[in-house]
């Protein structure tokens, strides 16, 4: 009988964990969100500013593979986030997985370096879940987005589109 009160202890101490871990990753996901509304405001403040005074915007964009991404990150985040994090990218790679987070969100994840668990993540809007649907595991593709930086394992990349 005490093994069995043992049990059930060790299964709620799990739960609690779990939800606990849950909660924090919805957190998380919930400010980045609001990061980058303010961020494309900015973005489209800065453009309308420059359209006004007959400037072109400015738009470099980093060309990188996903395994050269990971790689940097795996090796040094510090030097990698000074680099990439807040930059646009177009990043090219073998699609590995295609799926929705937690809080719905469609993504595409992107292989990394055979010696790594993790890859690139990258977090698409909703509305582009027609397209995503027409993509296949083991695919390759270019997709361009806005580096938020490395969060458990994964290189998160935001607001992303396919570029081919």
């Amino acid at each position: 009988m005490e093994t069995g009160k043992k049990k059930m202890g060790f299964f709620k101490k799990m739960l609690i964990g779990a939800g606990v871990t849950l909660v924090v990753i919805i957190v998380i996901a919930a400010s980045s969100d609001n990061d980058n509304e303010n961020t494309n405001q900015s973005n489209q403040q800065a453009a309308t500013t420059n359209q006004q005074q007959g400037q072109q915007p400015e738009q470099s964009i980093i060309k990188v593979t996903a395994v050269k991404l990971s790689e940097e990150y795996d090796t040094n985040s510090v030097a990698a986030d000074a680099k990439y994090k807040n930059e646009m990218v177009e990043v090219s790679g073998v699609i590995d997985n295609i799926g929705k987070d937690i809080i719905d969100t469609p993504y595409v994840t992107l292989y990394g370096p055979s010696s790594s668990l993790f890859g690139i993540q990258c977090m698409f809007n909703k509305e582009d879940e027609v397209q995503l649907a027409a993509l296949s595991k083991e695919q390759n593709i270019v997709l361009r987005g806005k580096v938020e930086g490395e969060i458990i394992g994964n290189v998160i990349v935001r607001g992303c589109s396919i570029v081919k």
